[in-house]
């Protein structure tokens, strides 16, 4: 009875083996030894894109299953969640990295938003412009201030296109499109999410011209067949080619992408920097002699 995967084996054990013990730090592979028949463990070319489509259907089976659960809960926003899958990020967004890699979403536009350059942002334009972050980790801790920028930016924005969709879209369009869509989207495990979302930027850019992207060759063709020859698809593309005719020229100015936001964090910033300033001035104070 051949089985659902080929079995894979990658655990081994230190003791005894004569290797040392590795790093917390370190990231360590380890190519995995397949126990299985000769077409689980050495496919022919022709096998292994039937295996890879098999997958990849069932794959879609599988969500398909959770969001009819989820429609009888009558709690889906269609047009919120396809803003979140056809959206990329106009603003760097956080990154958290470990040894082994990028943990979630992966966001190759320009710019970042590490640890240093939200501190970086922040402090722009004052006396603790280019201060060493580290030195203010005590107050940062203690303010308990958010002050990310980019994510919560990139949210409103796609509120708006959420909002242009419920004007473009048929209530029964926008459920359509969200079950063929979502159904087709991959995140690619823990490290690295290559297709978070089904639409990007060109290159780095964040800034059309967009593209769509696909896990694999058979989601290209089952959503291009889908835009051309169903009544929600000929309703969306127009849609989308809108919306962004309307908003690019908005991307460059962060007050017509992201008011709201631009407003919190703003106030935010007003409210921390005061703070940051006279810890830095009681730091530099002299030490008292006993």
């Amino acid at each position: 009875m051949r089985t659902s995967r080929p079995i894979l084996v990658a655990a081994i054990a230190l003791a005894g083996t004569g290797l040392a013990a590795t790093p917390a730090s370190a990231c360590v592979f380890l190519a995995p030894a397949c126990l299985g028949n000769s077409f689980e463990c050495n496919p022919t070319e022709s096998e292994r894109l039937a295996e890879e489509k098999r997958w990849s259907a069932e794959a879609t089976r599988q969500w398909l299953a959770e969001a009819r659960k989820r429609l009888r809960s009558g709690q889906v926003d269609f047009a919120a969640e396809l803003a979140e899958l056809l959206v990329p990020n106009v603003r760097p967004v956080y990154i958290q990295t470990t040894s082994c890699g990028v943990i979630g979403e992966l966001d190759y536009g320009a710019g970042r938003e590490g640890e240093e350059e939200k501190f970086a942002a922040l402090t722009a334009g004052t006396p603790l412009a280019g201060a060493d972050l580290d030195r203010f980790r005590t107050p940062l801790r203690r303010a308990e201030e958010d002050i990310s920028f980019g994510a919560s930016c990139n949210a409103e924005f796609r509120r708006s296109f959420a909002g242009h969709l419920r004007q473009s879209l048929s209530p029964a369009h926008l459920r359509e499109a969200w079950l063929f869509l979502g159904a087709r989207q991959r995140s690619s495990g823990n490290y690295g999410s290559l297709y978070h979302r089904l639409i990007s930027f060109e290159d780095r850019a964040r800034t059309p011209p967009i593209r769509w992207t696909f896990a694999d060759l058979w989601l290209r063709q089952q959503v291009e067949r889908a835009l051309r020859l169903t009544a929600w698809g000929r309703a969306l593309v127009p849609a989308i080619d809108a919306f962004w005719a309307r908003r690019a020229g908005d991307l460059a100015d962060s007050s017509r992408v992201c008011p709201a936001e631009l407003e919190r964090w703003t106030a935010m910033r007003e409210r921390l920097l005061p703070k940051l300033i006279e810890w830095d001035s009681m730091q530099r104070l002299p030490a008292r002699k006993e």
